[in-house]
């Protein structure tokens, strides 16, 4: 049965091996298959199992690595995989996975569509185990390279999101990919990248987490006021310089330098269900936030637009929730004297 095709596959194909497992096979389309380097993807095949165990069942619990290259004569023309876990396919109907471009729905498509809307905690949580996920493929020596959200999965609408990655086999492995062309689409291309590397991905990255809080994949600039209701701004900031147009000034930090920022973020949501918020005024509120002049019950006011010129200004006029501990904090944060 097919399951869909891509750009460089002709099908992908459900299938059983003689030992009784079930997996994937992926045929690549006539073309592709002149683009491949056999002994690279063989050796990118092995690679996996020369991990320790631990190593190769997490990388298993989160991406579709490659377990075998299929050939026909002397030309390979596909490969083996694992499937991809029931809890990144969509609900009901027939079985489609579910990518990351739902976390750029709005409000308005998703109740046209009847389909999920992700508000900003679950798009930050799912974000977090991208960046987390990242930090682990990178100590790998692992570079994603054509990071983008089709080629992401997440979880739904309840538990704490996680993210899978697809298209393994075309990663780079020490510097090495499998195919000899490279193909980036344009709204993800790096400015002034010529090649696949950690701050490539990490480019990419911190570009998605930007398009999906505004809910707008054509967003390219964004400054620290931005998101100024669902973010501290020195996270917003670091996304700025982790994006700059300019090479030159482009954050170097490295994935597992972000681990920090990625456990806030996974801690937004928590495995019942319940959600909050960190922000300048909020070390942590529960989700949606207090109603106030311009924010409705469903929580904050979709941030700006690409082609919007206005920026998100702090909204000062919420009340802290009761308790002493709260009321400490926000003074705290509301005091001139505070140091970060």
């Amino acid at each position: 049965m097919s399951l869909g095709r891509g750009a460089t596959t002709a099908g992908v194909f459900r299938c059983r091996t003689p030992d009784g497992d079930s997996l994937l096979f992926k045929e690549y389309r006539p073309e592709t298959r002149q683009e491949v380097r056999p002994e690279v993807l063989r050796a990118h095949v092995q690679w996996r199992q020369q991990l320790s165990p631990a190593d190769r069942r997490r990388l298993d619990s989160l991406a579709a690595w490659p377990t075998g290259a299929v050939r026909k004569g002397r030309t390979v023309v596909g490969v083996l995989m694992n499937e991809a876990p029931r809890e990144f396919f969509e609900d009901g109907g027939p079985r489609e996975v579910r990518d990351l471009t739902v976390l750029a729905r709005d409000t308005d498509y998703s109740a046209h569509n009847h389909v999920p809307y992700f508000p900003a905690p679950r798009k930050l949580a799912a974000l977090a185990h991208l960046l987390e996920s990242l930090a682990f493929l990178h100590g790998l020596g692992v570079v994603v390279g054509d990071l983008q959200p089709r080629n992401i999965l997440t979880t739904g609408a309840a538990g704490v999101p996680r993210v899978y990655f697809l298209d393994c086999d075309a990663y780079l492995v020490d510097g090495k990919s499998p195919f000899c062309v490279v193909r980036d689409p344009v709204p993800w291309q790096v400015p002034g990248a010529d090649r696949f590397t950690e701050r490539t991905d990490l480019y990419k990255a911190a570009l998605l987490v930007a398009r999906c809080l505004a809910e707008n994949f054509a967003l390219r600039g964004f400054t620290p006021r931005m998101f100024s209701d669902v973010l501290p701004s020195q996270d917003v900031r670091l996304l700025c310089e982790l994006t700059d147009a300019d090479p030159a000034r482009r954050s170097a930090l490295r994935a597992a330098q972000l681990r920090p920022m990625a456990e806030a973020w996974r801690a937004l949501v928590k495995e019942d269900g319940a959600m909050y918020v960190r922000n300048d005024t909020y070390a942590m509120a529960r989700w949606p936030l207090p109603p106030s002049p311009g924010r409705d019950d469903r929580g904050p006011a979709a941030p700006p637009r690409a082609d919007d010129t206005s920026v998100w200004e702090p909204d000062d006029s919420v009340a802290p929730r009761k308790g002493w501990l709260r009321r400490f904090l926000y003074f705290f944060r509301r005091s001139p004297k505070r140091h970060r």
